[in-house]
């Protein structure tokens, strides 16, 4: 089983969000609205939303118990790529001038790549010729699914500025300022990722810049949102991401071991 921090501490963070939004399923007797808009014509919606929200609660219990992540994260891949083939995919070609769609697939996405990062990792460290070859195709799937969003993201805060600045909280100054260097960010990210230059780098500030948004901006929107699902939504889909970033980094093969602390932390 995979030992460093980076991975242990990014596939919690990954298998807490699937199971909370499983929970949300549950809870509201509904797919998330922004996350997975399913038509409210499907034969058998309210069935579906229970048994994707069981699913999901069952893959992050299994990614959390870190002894059977790799199922976990097996059964998350399917999900989400089921999700992303029959939910979003057909919507997008639909809406594709729509900003909303393009972030709720991109978001799947994330998820995907997430549980695609958990399982090249352990195929890697199988140190078998055919965990070799599995994790030789999942791991830079990952990450390039990583990268398209980012691309993504950054095109989406450079069309819609003006909208992406109301939803940062009234006290928070500079607001263009912000946006702006978050799309930088991601562009930054979309090239690191994409050129496969600079990604332990990259993965770790894309990482902070996510659970500094978990702090800072889901979880006073949430605190001050209780009853609102897709503020919770946000708040676990920028977690997961939070993870995911780590999960990149454990990916890694050359780390930034003579980085001080995160040289320590990567050594655990």
């Amino acid at each position: 089983m995979r030992t460093d921090l980076f991975f242990k501490i990014g596939g919690t963070l990954f298998g807490i969000a699937v199971l909370a939004i499983g929970i949300i399923h549950i809870v509201t007797g509904n797919f998330p609205v922004g996350l997975l808009p399913v038509p409210a014509g499907l034969p058998g919606r309210t069935f579906f939303a229970y048994a994707d929200g069981v699913v999901m609660i069952l893959a992050g219990l299994l990614i959390i118990s870190q002894k059977f992540a790799k199922t976990g994260a097996m059964l998350a891949a399917a999900l989400f790529l089921i999700l992303l083939l029959f939910v979003h995919l057909p919507l997008l070609f639909l809406k594709i001038h729509d900003g909303g769609e393009w972030t709720a697939t991109f978001e799947v996405i994330f998820f995907l790549a997430g549980a695609m990062l958990i399982l090249g990792i352990f195929y890697r460290d199988e140190n078998t010729a055919a965990g070799e070859k599995r994790s030789a195709v999942l791991l830079p799937i990952g990450r390039y699914l990583m990268a398209a969003g980012f691309f993504v993201f950054g095109m989406l805060h450079y069309n819609y500025e003006a909208y992406i600045e109301t939803l940062l909280l009234s006290w928070m100054p500079f607001k263009t300022f912000w946006c702006w260097l978050v799309m930088v960010a991601f562009f930054a990210a979309f090239v690191s990722f994409t050129v496969n230059k600079l990604v332990a780098l990259s993965s770790l500030l894309i990482s902070a810049m996510f659970g500094i948004w978990v702090l800072t901006l889901h979880g006073p929107l949430v605190a001050t949102h209780m009853h609102v699902e897709p503020q919770w939504t946000s708040f676990f889909v920028a977690f997961a991401t939070c993870g995911i970033g780590m999960l990149v980094y454990s990916s890694v093969n050359q780390p930034l071991k003579n980085w001080g602390i995160v040289g320590a932390l990567a050594a655990k």
